[in-house]
């Protein structure tokens, strides 16, 4: 005899215009940690950053306890025949006494109806969702079943995907940058028993058969995992975009602290287009005394970043310090730009003329180097000897 589900998750049947829903809810309480991050931290929600940071405009003005982390659990990858049987929300409470999360359970697959229609009640309650690649899986998933089930339901809220600004400040320092990866690497938490994502749709379909709720026990505990992660790597998120703007670092140590730390910052604020900000990050990132591959990247960054706003002159100091890297790569970009900025912005062909014979002797070292590092730096070669005053006394060069 099997134990049942109210005996292994208690919960409660919660009646829609379609049936009954199994709803359970569990509460987190904010004097804690979840890994090293205080869970106290949570209660703030910097709109005006996760607006820019969301690419979505209508995070401005949102407040912590207004945006629900969304997460589900699915009978496989995608498809018509993909089906939602553990809808999962979490949220601060107004008075950020917890973090809830609620979950929704589907019995059977007539109960689809009723699970969404009850999510779509509860999710309905915020301003905003925030997921984890739930705009290319969770969020179409659901707006598809709420049409194949023929429920007009609306979805207006303004989505936060946090997997895109996740992988642009930590795909550099972390294995990849799965949830579950980022919540140990980053997050430093440990989950002890859990269930690969790969056997969720599995471990269901053993549940249908045999009717046996404990299969699923670790699937409910995954779910509630994600999202309790999903809201602490959003406010990491925050306070390390946002420590490019602090002379000290974030509350707990978490702000940008490494030389790629910073230069992932940089990168972030690069692309949503804040320069300036940028600019901050990647001096952060190559103050450090030497030559750390990290720091000279931040070097080339900023000095390419200078060179398209219109401030040259300000990159050369950045090219010539990437001289002094052990990187073979870093010396070549360096060398490229300099040679670039004598031979064009200041009209001195044979100081670009040694910056480019610098480079060949290097690449004659360099062998590992692409063919196309020595096929621009001889053309380039070609073209300043023709530019030489002595060029039109060198027979082999006149056409």
């Amino acid at each position: 005899m099997h134990r049942t589900l109210e005996e292994i998750e208690p919960g409660r049947e919660v009646l829609t215009d379609d049936g009954p829903c199994y709803r359970i809810e569990r509460r987190v309480a904010l004097d804690g940690r979840h890994g090293k991050f205080p869970l106290a931290s949570l209660a703030s929600f910097p709109s005006e950053l996760a607006a820019l940071l969301g690419r979505e405009p209508r995070l401005q003005g949102i407040a912590p306890h207004e945006i629900a982390f969304f997460d589900t659990e699915t009978t496989g990858l995608g498809g018509a025949g993909t089906k939602i049987f553990l809808a999962g929300l979490g949220w601060l409470e107004p008075d950020a006494s917890a973090f809830t999360v609620v979950q929704f359970f589907m019995r059977d697959y007539e109960g689809e109806a009723a699970l969404l229609r009850a999510l779509h009640a509860e999710l309905f309650r915020f301003r905003a969702v925030a997921t984890y690649n739930g705009k290319r899986f969770d969020w179409p998933l659901l707006q598809e079943r709420l049409i194949l089930n023929r429920l007009r339901l609306p979805l207006p809220h303004p989505h936060y995907d946090v997997l895109y600004p996740t992988r642009r400040l930590w795909r550099r320092q972390t294995t990849n940058c799965s949830l579950v990866t980022l919540e140990s690497e980053l997050l430093g938490h440990r989950r002890g028993a859990d269930v690969p994502g790969e056997f969720v749709p599995i471990l269901y379909f053993r549940f249908l058969r045999e009717q046996d709720p404990s299969l699923l026990s670790l699937v409910f505990s995954h779910n509630r995992h994600d999202i309790v992660s999903l809201a602490v790597l959003m406010a990491v998120n925050h306070a390390v975009a946002s420590s490019v703007d602090s002379e000290r670092s974030a509350p707990d140590g978490f702000g940008a602290e490494t030389e790629v730390d910073w230069l992932s910052v940089g990168r972030l604020w690069e692309s949503l287009k804040r320069p300036d900000a940028a600019l901050r990050a990647y001096s952060r990132g190559h103050a450090a005394p030497g030559a750390a591959p990290a720091a000279v990247e931040s070097l080339l960054a900023a000095g390419s970043l200078l060179k398209r706003t219109g401030r040259p002159r300000e990159a050369l100091a950045h090219w010539q310090r990437c001289l002094d890297s052990p990187e073979p790569a870093h010396r070549l970009e360096a060398l490229e730009e300099l040679a670039k900025f004598e031979e064009w912005r200041a009209g001195r062909p044979e100081e670009a003329r040694g910056y480019t014979e610098e480079a060949l002797t290097l690449l004659s070292r360099f062998t590992s180097a692409p063919a196309v590092w020595r096929t621009r730096f001889e053309s380039r070669r070609v073209r300043l000897l023709r530019k030489s005053p002595v060029a039109v006394r060198s027979p082999e060069l006149v056409p």
